[in-house]
């Protein structure tokens, strides 16, 4: 199961929605901004980046940057509904869009 740090005005709801497009098991931890959670020791254990939002594999890798989060989760999962697969012509272009 994936674990998704994020909280209100930050780009996790992006990755929540590739999340949730998938059908893909997480669990939601809120990271308040405002109230710099997103620098507290814990977090930065996590996180050493400090970067909201955050996203756990399964095999417990911190990994960050919203775009990458998206792709990674498409690609580690065959949504090529959401990504073209890496053979696909357009992989290019979509790569420079989302990037």
């Amino acid at each position: 199961m994936y674990i998704l740090y994020g909280g209100d005005f930050t780009r996790s709801v992006l990755v929540q929605w590739v999340l949730e497009e998938g059908g893909l098991e997480y669990e939601f931890r809120n990271i308040d901004i405002f109230k710099v959670e997103h620098r507290t020791t814990d977090f930065l254990a996590i996180n050493p980046a400090g970067l909201v939002p955050v996203l756990i594999t399964p095999e417990g890798q911190a990994l960050y940057e919203t775009a990458a989060l998206m792709v990674y989760l498409a690609d580690r999962h065959g949504l090529a509904d959401l990504a073209p697969p890496v053979t696909d012509p357009s992989r290019g272009l979509f790569l420079s869009t989302i990037f």
